[in-house]
């Protein structure tokens, strides 16, 4: 387990390259999309999902950055996340000095056909109630455990790209991506993708099961460095402990998803989350 997690650690740091460069880059003004740097809306974000579309802990998982899978058979994700303008825990809620902490919720489910797996998001992301559709497809690619998916943010161009009241907040609002995710041995994934406005350029994200119930991940969003940790709480039932995929009916169970994590190394970023 001490090698598995050190390899790990050596995957996630080369995502990561070129993040101390973003490190000290603001989250609101032209082009920053400050809704999106808390939360993707999309699968895979604080919570992990498999190959085959099941949501699982023993899948990939990231924060801000899309992976390379979807749902599929009607499975569904639901919950809430916070970001902190500091690295305090907090509620969305507006402070004093009119920093906030920003809520996201989100609503997704996927579909099963002969040309791939879609997942469809509904995506909450200001206090303001301001909300975007999401959409990911994924290729029927045969080879196990590798994910080819296109996908984008904000179809309708309802959401924004600079923040409330900021110059440029209706430029370039939707963001088209293609991403890859492969899973490189059990429990352990990598994704590599591309996209515009949002995402500008190249971003990665890397996960790592420390136990059956304890995941760990990093990625690089073309901003900054996020990484975090994640526990099924296994609520409805228990975790399979067997990594093959089970009959559709034995894994159509809930879980409840907890996240913590850092974004740009400083905010505290938590989210819980409902599959099924």
């Amino acid at each position: 387990m001490a090698r598995m997690s050190m390899r790990f650690f050596g995957i996630v740091s080369l995502v990561g390259v070129g993040a101390v460069a973003a490190f000290g880059q603001g989250f609101s003004g032209k082009g920053q999309y400050p809704q999106y740097r808390g939360a993707s809306g999309l699968p895979g974000g604080f919570f992990s999902l498999n190959y085959e579309g099941t949501p699982t802990m023993k899948g990939a998982m990231a924060m801000t950055t899309p992976i390379g899978y979807s749902l599929s058979n009607y499975h569904f994700a639901g919950g809430f996340s916070n970001m902190s303008y500091d690295s305090k825990f907090r509620f969305p809620r507006v402070n004093e000095d009119g920093e906030y902490a920003n809520g996201t919720g989100i609503a997704m489910m996927g579909f099963s056909t002969k040309f791939g797996n879609f997942t469809v998001a509904d995506m909450i992301h200001s206090n303001l109630g301001d909300n975007v559709i999401n959409l990911l497809w994924q290729a029927p690619v045969k080879k196990q455990g590798l994910g080819l998916a296109l996908g984008v943010q904000d179809l309708l161009e309802r959401g924004g790209s600079a923040g409330v009241n900021q110059d440029g907040d209706h430029d370039n609002r939707r963001t088209v991506f293609g991403v890859a995710t492969y899973e490189i041995q059990p429990g352990t994934y990598v994704s590599l993708g591309v996209g515009d406005h949002r995402f500008k350029g190249v971003f990665g994200n890397a996960s790592h099961n420390i136990t059956p119930r304890l995941k760990v991940f990093g990625e690089y969003d073309t901003y900054n460095w996020n990484y975090g940790v994640a526990y099924d709480m296994g609520f409805f039932g228990p975790q399979p402990t067997n990594y093959n995929t089970l009959e559709d009916k034995e894994t159509r169970r809930g879980n409840i998803f907890m996240t913590l994590g850092f974004v740009r190394q400083n905010r505290l970023n938590w989210g819980v989350t409902l599959t099924y």
